[in-house]
């Protein structure tokens, strides 16, 4: 009997299609759009309404916030921070580095604050300021009556237990001079071993990028 060599072949291939399981590309979850800020947990929004209430209290008639993160922008060594805090891990500052070199977090109305307050983006900052290169202050003034100027949080960073939390923040007001956020960044320090989150304190003085 003559087999054809053309029928022969045709027949592996069939053969092998059947035999390899077909691949199929799992689907993104919706709402999870790659780029897209990240979910703010409630935990986040209690050590910053903390930190805004202890660092301004009730002293301005509105608390002006960045509707978003800050991503990494600290060009100053962090080693002073355990001579600060002695019992800060590095944990929790590899999480705070880490953290922050991604996408940024976007805000929702979430704050406990002492005072009004108002999550704004940065076109709307630099739209009251009129112009980025040569801020208008006055005018800022105007837009946000009576606020301490522009506070923008980073991620926050934790260590594995989730004991104690870093974060840096800055407020870009009349004291950043020709330019639309302040030189330095601030980073603070909390804990809650044994109880609610408690801010340990203030580190200052790190140069920005």
């Amino acid at each position: 009997m003559r087999i054809s060599v053309a029928g022969f072949f045709a027949g592996l291939v069939i053969f092998a299609a059947l035999a390899v399981p077909a691949v199929v590309a799992e689907a993104a979850p919706a709402g999870c759009a790659a780029g897209a800020p990240g979910p703010v947990g409630a935990e986040v929004y209690t050590i910053l309404s903390k930190l805004v209430a202890a660092e301004y209290g009730s002293e301005y008639e509105l608390i002006l916030l960045n509707d978003r993160t800050e991503k990494w922008c600290i060009n100053s060594p962090l080693g002073a921070l355990f001579k600060q805090w002695p019992g800060l891990k590095q944990e929790t500052i590899d999480s705070l580095i880490v953290g922050n070199s991604g996408e940024p977090d976007l805000f929702e109305r979430k704050f406990d604050l002492p005072a009004a307050y108002a999550l704004i983006s940065e076109q709307e900052f630099i739209a009251a300021l009129q112009d980025s290169a040569n801020p208008n202050w006055d005018n800022f003034d105007s837009t946000f009556t009576d606020a301490q100027g522009l506070l923008t949080f980073s991620k926050i960073g934790f260590d594995a237990a989730r004991s104690q939390a870093l974060v840096i923040f800055s407020n870009a007001y009349r004291c950043s001079g020709t330019t639309i956020s302040p030189a330095d960044r601030k980073i603070a320090f909390f804990d809650k071993t044994g109880g609610p989150w408690k801010l340990v304190g203030i580190a200052r003085g790190f140069r920005a990028r």
